[in-house]
C-alpha cells in the first residue's frame, strides 16, 4: 500500500509539473496540427450548403415563422379532429382560414377533450391539450398480508388502488407460499375485489449454480472466490459442501436460515485447513431441509481447479493487453473480461500546449485460449481536429505448459489513426503481426514481443522526406517490445519499452524517438476493481524527451 501512495504522488507530481525537455513535445504537437490541416480546396463543402450570398442556406430557411393552428397533447400520439374532419396524431400544425374551429382530441383510455380556437390570418396559433386518464379501482386482500402484488410488472399496495381501465395479469407472491395468479379487468369509475389466500409451499431447493465453471484459488481478491447461488421455496437450513474425485468431504459450512427465495455463498477453493486442493474436477452440494423437516433435500454441480488458469488486469495502452508497450502471450480465460479507462497528459506552460491520450479498452476471452481486445483512444489537446485511434486485436496463447516457466503467443490486430503522423502509444494505422514470450519467475514476469507493421502511411516526425499520401505507397516496419512485470497478485508494478525501426525501403536503422513507461496496478480488497497510474513518455536524446503521467480505473471479472 505504501509503494502504490508513493507511485501515486510521484504520477501526480510529474503530471503537474509536465517535465520535458528539448523540442520534442513541440514537434509531436505540430505534427498532430500538420496532420489535422488539409486545403480548404480539398476539403470542399462540408455543409452541404453555398455559400454564394445569393444562395439561401438550410438555417436560413429554419428561420422562417410558422402559420396556422399547433394542437400539441399530452400524452402524444392522440386523434386529432377539427370541425369533426380528422387531421391526423398529435402534434400536428394545420393551415387554415382565419375563423373559429372546433378541436377534439381523443386516445382511447383517456376522456376526449374539445376547444374552441380563434385563429387570426398569419399568426401561429398554440393548442395545448392535457386528456385525462379513465380509472377504476382496485381492492386487494391477502394471506399473508406481507404477500407482494403486482399488475403488469408494477408493484401495488394492499387495500385500494386507482388504476387505468384495462385488463392486467395480478400475480400474488410471499415467501413460503405457492405463487398465485389471476386475470383482473378494471372498469371506468368501478372497484374490483380481489382476495387471495395464499397455500404453503412445500420445501424445494433448485437452480444451483456457480459464478465460475474454472477456479484458480490463486488468482488475487474475489478473481479467487466463486459465488455460488440457489433458490428454496420456504423457510429452511443447509449446508454447502466441497468434495474432491474420491468423494473425499474437503470443506463445508453451515449456511444462514432461508428466509427469502435467491440464496448466495462463497468458495475460496481451499480445504477446511485453508490449504489449495490439487488441480483436477470437485464436486459442489448443497444439502437443506425445511424447517422442522426431517428430510434432506441436495442439488449438486461441479467446478475444476485449474492452477494455469490467470485472471490478472494488464494495461491496453499500445492495443493489446500487457505491459503498457509490451503485449504479453497471456490471455484471459474462459468467461473472463477487463472494460478500462484510462488517461495520460503533458502541458507545456511555456508553449502553452497540452496533449492527453484517453483510452476506453475492453478485453474479453473467446474460444479456448484465445482473447479479443478493442480499443478507441482520443489524444485531446484543446484544438480543433482532435487525432484518434481506434482498433481490434487477437491473441493466441499456446497451451499452458503446467510448469508455467514460459509461455509463448502470436499477435495480430488491425488499427487506424486519425489527425495525427505519430504513434504515441506505439500503435499507428496499419495491420500488426508479433509474437510475444514470457518467461516468468516467481513474481517477475519478463515479455519480448517483437512486432512486423505494414501500413499506407509511415510514422512521421515532421521529416518531409516521407510521404504520407494515401495510396502511393505501402511502408513496412518493426517494433521491439520489452516488459518486465512485477506480479503480486493484488498489486502489480511494471516498466515497458518499444523501438521502432525505420520503413524497410529506407534500410534498417532505429527511427527515434522510442518509447518507455513505468506502471502499477493495485486490486482493491474485496472487490474487482482496479486503480492504476502510468508514467510514460518519448525519448529522442537525453535533452530532448517529455514525459506523461495519469491513471486509469478498470473493472476485471
Amino acid at each position: 500500500m505504501r509503494l502504490l501512495i508513493l507511485l501515486l504522488v510521484y504520477c501526480m507530481l510529474l503530471f503537474s509539473c509536465a517535465t520535458s525537455e528539448g523540442a520534442l513535445f513541440e514537434t509531436v504537437s505540430s505534427s498532430d496540427a500538420k496532420a489535422a490541416s488539409v486545403p480548404d480546396e480539398q476539403k470542399g463543402d462540408s455543409s452541404g450548403t453555398t455559400t454564394d450570398e445569393n444562395s439561401k442556406t438550410v438555417a436560413e430557411d429554419a428561420e422562417e415563422t410558422e402559420t396556422g393552428i399547433r394542437i400539441v397533447t399530452t400524452p402524444n400520439d392522440a386523434n386529432i379532429y377539427m370541425n369533426s374532419e380528422f387531421l391526423g396524431k398529435s402534434p400536428v400544425l394545420v393551415e387554415v382560414d382565419p375563423g373559429t374551429y372546433r378541436v377534439t382530441a381523443s386516445k382511447s383510455g383517456y376522456y376526449s377533450e374539445t376547444h374552441w380556437v380563434t385563429y387570426e390570418s398569419g399568426s401561429l396559433t398554440v393548442v395545448e391539450i392535457d386528456l385525462d386518464r379513465i380509472t377504476g379501482y382496485l381492492h386487494v386482500k391477502t394471506t399473508p398480508e406481507n404477500a407482494r402484488v403486482d399488475y403488469g410488472g408494477a408493484i401495488i399496495s394492499q387495500g385500494v388502488s386507482e388504476l387505468p381501465i384495462g385488463t392486467y395479469s395480478l400475480s400474488v407472491r410471499a415467501f413460503g407460499y405457492e405463487d398465485h395468479g389471476q386475470t383482473i379487468r378494471i372498469l371506468e369509475k368501478q372497484t374490483t375485489y380481489v382476495e387471495v389466500a395464499l397455500e404453503r409451499a412445500d420445501f424445494a431447493l433448485r437452480d444451483v449454480t456457480s459464478s465460475r465453471i474454472v477456479l484458480n484459488p490463486a488468482n488475487p481478491g474475489k478473481l479467487g472466490f466463486t459465488n455460488i447461488t440457489f433458490e428454496v421455496t420456504s423457510w429452511g437450513v443447509g449446508e454447502l459442501i466441497i468434495k474432491n474425485e474420491a468423494h473425499e468431504t474437503i470443506f463445508s459450512k453451515n449456511l444462514p436460515r432461508f428466509d427469502t427465495w435467491e440464496q448466495s455463498t462463497e468458495w475460496n477453493g481451499r480445504t477446511d485447513g485453508g490449504s489449495v486442493p490439487g488441480d483436477g474436477r470437485y464436486e459442489i452440494a448443497i444439502e437443506a431441509r425445511g424447517e422442522g423437516a426431517d428430510k434432506t433435500v441436495s442439488r449438486s454441480i461441479y467446478i475444476d481447479i485449474d492452477s494455469t488458469l490467470v485472471i490478472s488486469y494488464r494495461s491496453m495502452w499500445s492495443g493489446l493487453s500487457g505491459a503498457a508497450y509490451a503485449p504479453s502471450p497471456l490471455v484471459l480465460p474462459s468467461g473472463s473480461f477487463q472494460v478500462s479507462v484510462a488517461t495520460m497528459g503533458h502541458y507545456d506552460p511555456g508553449l502553452s500546449l497540452g496533449r492527453f491520450p484517453t483510452q476506453a479498452s475492453v478485453r474479453m476471452s473467446l474460444l479456448n485460449n484465445t482473447e479479443l481486445d478493442l480499443h478507441g483512444t482520443l489524444f485531446i489537446h484543446g484544438r480543433e481536429m482532435t487525432p484518434y485511434a481506434f482498433g481490434a486485436g487477437l491473441k493466441y496463447q499456446f497451451s499452458r505448459p503446467k510448469t508455467k516457466f514460459f509461455t509463448l503467443g502470436l499477435t495480430g490486430r488491425v488499427t487506424y489513426v486519425g489527425n495525427t503522423t505519430t504513434d504515441t502509444l506505439t500503435n499507428f494505422t496499419g495491420i500488426n503481426v508479433g509474437a510475444s514470450a514470457a518467461v516468468k519467475a516467481g513474481p517477475l514476469l519478463f515479455i519480448l514481443a517483437p512486432e512486423i507493421v505494414g501500413s499506407p502511411f509511415s510514422v512521421s516526425y515532421g521529416e518531409s522526406a516521407i510521404d504520407q499520401t494515401f495510396g502511393e505507397a505501402f511502408y513496412v516496419w518493426s517494433y521491439g517490445r520489452l516488459g518486465i512485470l512485477l506480479d503480486f497478485g493484488t498489486l502489480t508494478a511494471g516498466v515497458s519499452s518499444a523501438l521502432r525501426t525505420i520503413p524497410f525501403r529506407y534500410g534498417f536503422a532505429v527511427h527515434l524517438p522510442f518509447s518507455g513507461g513505468a506502471e502499477v496496478h493495485w486490486l482493491i480488497p474485496k472487490t474487482q476493481i482496479v486503480l492504476s497510474a502510468y508514467v510514460t513518455g518519448e525519448f529522442a536524446a537525453i535533452d530532448n524527451y517529455y514525459v506523461m503521467a495519469g491513471g486509469a480505473v478498470g473493472v476485471i471479472n
